[in-house]
C-alpha cells in the first residue's frame, strides 16, 4: 500500500555569505552570486539548483549595485513546496504580484467602461447633426 504523501509547505529563512563571488572577474561577480545563492538553498533544502526560482525583487537587489559589486551577504525566505523551491527577500512580500494583477485589472476595466461611455455619447450627437 502507498502512503500518499501531503504536500507540506516548508519555510526557513536564512542569511547567506556570498563573499565566494568575488573571486571571479568583475564582469561576472552577480551572475556568479545568483549561481551560488541557487546551490546553497538547494543544498540546505534537498533539491536540485534547477527548481530554485529567485523572486523578481531578490534578483534585482543582487543586481542593484551593478553586475560588479553584488551584496556580500543576503537574508532570504525559502519556500519549498512539492519540487520546486521559490525564495525571497526576507521583508519582501510574497503576496505583492497578486495585488499588482489585481490593480492592473481594475484599471483595465475602468478604462474599457470610459471609452464605451465616451462612444455612446458621440453617437447621440452624431444622429442629431443628422437629422436636421
Amino acid at each position: 500500500m502507498a502512503e500518499e504523501k501531503k504536500a507540506e509547505k516548508i519555510e526557513r529563512v536564512y542569511t547567506f555569505n556570498l563573499s565566494k563571488a568575488f573571486k571571479t572577474v568583475r564582469q561576472k561577480r552577480a551572475k556568479r552570486a545568483v549561481k551560488l545563492l541557487k546551490e546553497k538553498v538547494a543544498r540546505h533544502l534537498k533539491t536540485t539548483p534547477e527548481n530554485v526560482k529567485l523572486s523578481n525583487a531578490l534578483n534585482s537587489y543582487l543586481f542593484s549595485k551593478s553586475m560588479k559589486n553584488p551584496p556580500k551577504k543576503v537574508k532570504i525566505r525559502a519556500i519549498k513546496e512539492e519540487k520546486i523551491l521559490r525564495v525571497y527577500l526576507f521583508d519582501e512580500k510574497i503576496g505583492q504580484k497578486e495585488e499588482k494583477k489585481e490593480k492592473k485589472e481594475k484599471n483595465v476595466q475602468a478604462n474599457k467602461e470610459q471609452k464605451e461611455e465616451k462612444k455612446e455619447e458621440k453617437k447621440p450627437e452624431e444622429k442629431k447633426e443628422t437629422k436636421s
